[in-house]
């Protein structure tokens, strides 16, 4: 048998240094927003399908949310803003694979045919709700907290984009936050280069899910953003917007 060239060990020892050089590195740092500033007008976040359904993710960060799930194996997943459901079945096919729980998926639209195809497309035998509402609604987190209970959850917030909307779910799931679990404050990318130009949208440069995360962060200090998980990806749209509770 051949003698591999390298160990494991050796492997992961290698890959740690090498990313621990690209977080410190701020050139590359300014030419990887610049790569995705300069490549939206191909929209290439719509790029990604799971399952046959849009994701609206880079496939870089969602290499990096299966990473996160892998080392904080929660039970459940919540996700504020299902869109077109790539991702809802993405992440339910993590939860399966690692016999977790379950997933509740939140927005204020759900469209029945979208519900059904999730329903027929999910895992057998995975909890799954999807609450067609104000994801800060007093119904609403009574819901989840019926559903969860104490146990660990994931939590991604991909939703109305203005600091307002994600400040009041930042302070509203991060309830929800056991100690070194993860939420991932999406599209904080905004922050950085501001909105699509030819996007007609309350949010932009000063007012993004960035700017509401530092605010949050400013008033809450058992939770920390981790630069790890929220920078190792090449390509992202979730910069500095992954955090973990102390």
């Amino acid at each position: 048998m051949k003698k591999k060239i390298i160990s494991r060990e050796k492997y992961f020892q290698i890959r740690q240094k090498n990313i621990n050089s690209l977080l410190k590195s701020k050139e590359l740092f300014r030419k990887r927003l610049d790569l995705v500033k300069n490549s939206r007008r191909f929209r290439v976040v719509y790029n990604t399908v799971w399952n046959g359904e849009p994701c609206l993710q880079h496939p870089d960060d969602l290499i990096n949310f299966q990473e996160i799930f892998y080392a904080s194996k929660p039970d459940y997943i919540i996700e504020i803003g299902v869109a077109w459901g790539g991702t809802s079945l993405f992440f339910m096919d993590l939860l399966k694979k690692f016999n977790s729980k379950g997933y509740i998926g939140v927005d204020i639209f759900i469209p029945k045919d979208l519900k059904n195809r999730l329903i027929r497309k999910k895992p057998k035998k995975l909890e799954f709700k999807l609450i067609n509402d104000d994801s800060t609604s007093e119904k609403t987190l009574q819901t989840i907290s019926k559903i969860i209970g104490n146990k660990k959850a994931m939590i991604i917030i991909d939703a109305h984009h203005t600091e307002e909307s994600v400040l009041k779910e930042l302070n509203a799931f991060t309830k929800f936050l056991r100690k070194g679990q993860y939420l991932i404050c999406c599209d904080t990318i905004l922050g950085y280069i501001g909105k699509n130009p030819s996007d007609v949208r309350p949010w932009g440069i000063s007012n993004n899910p960035l700017t509401a995360l530092k605010k949050f962060l400013k008033k809450n200090r058992s939770f920390k953003v981790d630069k790890y998980y929220s920078n190792k990806p090449l390509i992202s749209s979730n910069f500095n917007g992954i955090i973990t509770k102390k």
